[in-house]
């Protein structure tokens, strides 16, 4: 679950004013986007398949890859650790999974998607100076770049519907900045990044898996708050993400009171329902809140739902 940041306008905390009016609060939320490619992983049956070579140094490192990619998965969709299956095929001929290779591990690991790297190239270390150093613990480091270029496929196999939902190519440079207290000659370098290889893989597979993942962005939302345990207890069942206890206030507040709290309340349903995805009904919720009253954040939100 994602948690939220509050800060409010004006200063001060909202239950310490003496004022009646209404206090506008801003939320900062992460609002969940579309995928970089039109991959459903919600409510589905996921597996990662790396292709190895047999008797490749690389073998280990395509592994570590697809390591990468379920953790990462697994993590960002709730998922309990194992849930995303993690399986090696040894490399076919043309170098390429096989729709009929996908189907089979779909068969045999009972899943609706598959993900597939492959083609591994792994190039050469390179060593890169540029004079800079790094201060720390006191003094100046010599501090060192080893960059490392690879490259390798992705895709993504519908098991269900039997079709490739990606096929891409993947190029990109591992770089480790290497700190010392004196002069690092280029096999030192070259012998600290090559140990800790494995984990820079596994970091690379972590960041494959966004090709699939809903892209998160930071979005600003405002709900307005009168004095009162109520609608401090709203506040804070917002600002902890628990948009649905916090409804059931608002819904009790929208119920009496004056024009302008009734407004607000329904303001603040409106804003829950859109964060929520519930688009229709925050319209409902909005049109009624400036039946009561009227300020500018209502024209920008009703402008964010009728482009959803």
């Amino acid at each position: 679950m994602r948690k939220v940041l509050l800060s409010l306008v004006g200063g001060g905390l909202l239950w310490s004013l003496v004022s009646c009016g209404p206090v506008k609060t801003y939320i900062n939320i992460e609002s969940k986007g579309a995928s970089e490619y039109p991959v459903t992983l919600d409510g589905k049956s996921i597996s990662v398949v790396s292709v190895v070579k047999r008797s490749d140094r690389d073998s280990a490192l395509v592994s570590e890859l697809g390591l990468g990619v379920a953790e990462k998965i697994e993590v960002e969709m709730g998922l309990p650790q194992g849930a995303v299956g993690v399986y090696s095929v040894p490399e076919n001929d043309s170098n390429v999974l096989s729709s009929s290779t996908l189907d089979m591990v779909a068969i045999e690991s009972d899943s609706d998607i598959i993900i597939a790297l492959d083609s591994l190239q792994v190039g050469s270390y390179s060593v890169i100076r540029d004079g800079s150093k790094a201060y720390h613990e006191g003094e100046f480091k010599d501090v060192v770049d080893v960059a490392l270029p690879v490259a390798y496929k992705v895709q993504a196999y519908d098991a269900v519907h039997l079709k490739t939902l990606v096929d891409k190519e993947v190029v990109d440079t591992i770089t480790w900045s290497i700190m010392g207290d004196s002069q690092i000659q280029n096999s030192t370098a070259i012998s600290q990044a090559n140990t800790h290889l494995k984990e820079a893989f596994r970091t690379i597979g972590e960041a494959t898996a966004h090709i699939f993942l809903p892209e998160w962005k930071q979005q600003e939302r405002m709900i307005v708050c009168f004095s009162g345990s109520k609608w401090e207890n709203a506040y804070y069942l917002a600002s902890d993400f628990k948009w649905e206890q916090a409804m059931d206030v608002w819904l009790e507040l929208g119920k009496g009171g004056s024009p302008d709290k009734q407004g607000a309340a329904a303001y603040n349903l409106a804003v829950a329902c859109e964060i929520l995805g519930r688009y229709d009904t925050a319209l409902k919720w909005l049109d009624f809140a400036e039946s009561k009253c009227y300020f500018s954040q209502m024209s920008t939100l009703r402008k964010k739902l009728q482009e959803r």
